[in-house]
């Protein structure tokens, strides 16, 4: 049972959801809407060109918008919810698996943002091939487990993104020098979620931390870590079990997923705008 101080946050949260899904939705799978058509002279149409088709920028935000977007609507068909009479309800909270799906689609949502905010196209690129130096190994390692040998080898693929690089205009493949392969290296290796959604977090306008603060508890509970579960949930004492130790029953505030939900909301929103503006189709 939703307590009566809750369900106005639980009505905050559906319409939240429902109205957001709604538009951005309607963004993405209307043909007329135009969100994936890349304008030619756009900035992101300059992107790809420089970056080439094989890891082309715009593709790659598209990715982490749509992947924002199906994990909030998960987060909406979760909360499957009876109402009793006007200010009482019932609703199925998950205190981990739904903070896990904010968590989704924040960090998606803050790696599109991440993708096109910089100012700078070479700023925009070497985050682009940032991502794609990050999956080379883990992707090698899930084949290498399956039996199945790839085309490339995995240092051929790391090749490949180096000199993606260098054809970018980040060093001149007739001019780099081994420092420079060294230094490009280095600079594609440096790379992790928390700064990403840090970043992001400034892009948009409400700040790192608040950003991260966010990411963070979320994925703690996705982790099932006891320093997220014992700070980000409410405890009640059951019982005594034995000396020392006691059983408890934790549970999620309404009112908390409502703030995540928002942070998420708000990551996604400019996420969308700023493709339209970067693909021209604003």
């Amino acid at each position: 049972m939703v307590p009566e101080e809750s369900s106005r946050h639980l009505c905050e949260l559906l319409s939240l959801l429902d109205s957001s899904l709604s538009e951005w939705e309607g963004a993405v799978s209307d043909p007329k809407a135009g969100l994936w058509m890349v304008q030619e002279g756009s900035q992101l149409a300059d992107d790809d060109r420089r970056i080439g088709s094989r890891y082309a920028l715009s593709a790659q935000a598209a990715l982490g918008i749509s992947a924002g977007i199906d994990t909030m609507g998960c987060l909406r068909s979760s909360l499957n919810v009876t109402w009793e009479g006007q200010s009482k309800a019932r609703v199925a909270v998950h205190r981990y698996g739904q903070p896990t799906l904010v968590r989704a689609a924040l960090e998606n949502a803050a790696t599109a943002v991440w993708l096109l905010g910089p100012k700078d196209s070479t700023d925009r690129i070497v985050n682009r091939l940032r991502l794609a130096w990050k999956e080379i190994h883990p992707t090698y390692g899930l084949y290498d487990r399956l039996g199945v040998t790839l085309p490339k080898t995995e240092e051929e693929m790391r090749q490949q993104v180096v000199q993606a690089l260098f054809a970018a205009g980040w060093c001149k493949p007739d001019d780099c020098k081994k420092t420079d392969w060294n230094a490009a290296t280095v600079l594609l290796g440096s790379f992790g979620y928390e700064k990403v959604v840090e970043e992001a977090g400034e892009i948009v306008g409400m700040g790192k931390d608040v950003a991260a603060a966010t990411w963070s508890a979320c994925s703690g509970l996705a982790h099932g870590q006891e320093s997220s579960t014992n700070s980000a949930l409410a405890r009640q004492k059951v019982a005594d079990l034995y000396p020392g130790i006691g059983l408890g029953y934790y549970s999620l505030d309404i009112g908390l997923m409502l703030g995540w939900a928002r942070v998420a909301k708000t990551m996604l929103d400019k996420a969308i705008t700023l493709y339209r503006v970067s693909a021209g189709s604003s």
